[in-house]
């Protein structure tokens, strides 16, 4: 796919998470980049039009608080979603510090993920011309 495609990127080892989240983005053509090194994800973020940022989060700590405020400094109408296998109270802080666009809780169903994906797709479609801009 091209470079000017719009760009699912995840971080995750999870492989029913990038399965589920791979099925519902190419629903909407969308390709979907798997990053398990946060600097490459970093990366990837600057060189693709990304439209969904999904970290899953096991452990939540000050590395992942930083990646995911570097993200939302560049990009900060980016949806970001965070997927982690337990609710806690750092996770609930992050949201409402970070403006996250939605967590789960794993494990996940399909038509969830489907959701988080229709979600992005209108977060886009409203968005566009900032997204254009910001690129």
């Amino acid at each position: 796919m091209e470079k000017s495609t719009p760009t699912v990127i995840i971080e995750s080892d999870d492989e029913s998470v990038v399965q589920m989240f791979r099925q519902a983005s190419s629903v909407k053509g969308y390709k979907v980049l798997v990053e398990n090194e946060k600097l490459q994800a970093i990366w990837d973020t600057l060189d693709n039009i990304v439209v969904c940022f999904v970290i899953d989060l096991d452990v939540l700590g000050t590395e992942s608080m930083a990646f995911i405020n570097i993200i939302k400094k560049m990009r900060p109408r980016l949806p970001v979603v965070i997927l982690s296998s337990e609710e806690n109270q750092n996770s609930t802080q992050i949201m409402a510090e970070f403006g996250v666009f939605y967590r789960g809780i794993k494990p996940l169903c399909v038509q969830e993920v489907e959701h988080i994906i229709e979600g992005v797709d209108s977060h886009l479609m409203r968005n566009r011309d900032y997204l254009c801009v910001s690129l």
